[in-house]
């Protein structure tokens, strides 16, 4: 095995980069309030809710976003799919600062399933303009914060572990969705 040589210039710069970005979220997101009735509305919004869910969804119930671990999130990532759209809108922050912080230390991937429940929706415009749960999640957000994701995508993917069609189409959909927000807070 060949060790990966790593400059120490660019460890200074990754982290004052992660800095930067993670405030970046954390300004975009910061308008949003903890849902108060996450549990509840869960049970409201999914038609089913199935056990595994339930004991995920506990893990974030009554905590800040910022207070959710990489770990959490990374064990208990079916509660991504139960929260309903301001629950999702609300944990999406931690999620994103969780899975980019030392992004260069993940050698093996392990984030890659949390990155992708953010990469994947984005992929198709349509799909995220036609169908609910998707339109609920990602066509609800404000300038900033696509503009955040799109910060945040570029720095977890910069390293070239995804397949660069998936990214683009991404980048290319948050563009849109930019767009129509800009279209919509004038």
């Amino acid at each position: 095995m060949v060790k990966k040589v790593i400059d120490p210039e660019q460890v200074r710069y990754d982290a004052v980069y992660e800095e930067i970005l993670f405030n970046k979220i954390t300004t975009a997101f910061s308008w949003r309030e903890r849902p108060k009735d996450m549990w509840e509305l869960s049970f409201e919004y999914s038609k089913i809710i199935m056990p595994d869910d339930e004991i995920a969804l506990k893990q974030f119930l009554g905590k800040n976003w910022s207070d959710i671990t990489l770990d959490i999130y990374m064990n208990y990532v079916d509660a991504l799919y139960a929260f309903t759209p301001l629950a999702y809108a609300y944990y999406l922050p931690g999620l994103l600062i969780t899975t980019a912080k030392d992004i260069a230390t993940d050698e093996k991937g392990d984030r890659r399933e949390l990155i992708n429940t953010v990469i994947f929706p984005l992929m198709n415009f349509e799909e995220i303009l036609s169908d609910s749960y998707r339109f609920d999640r990602w066509a609800k957000l404000t300038v900033d914060e696509y503009l955040a994701i799109k910060d945040w995508l570029m720095w977890v993917t910069k390293d070239d572990i995804y397949q660069e069609e998936d990214v683009v189409y991404s980048l290319i959909n948050l563009g849109k969705l930019i767009e129509r927000a800009k279209k919509q807070e004038k």
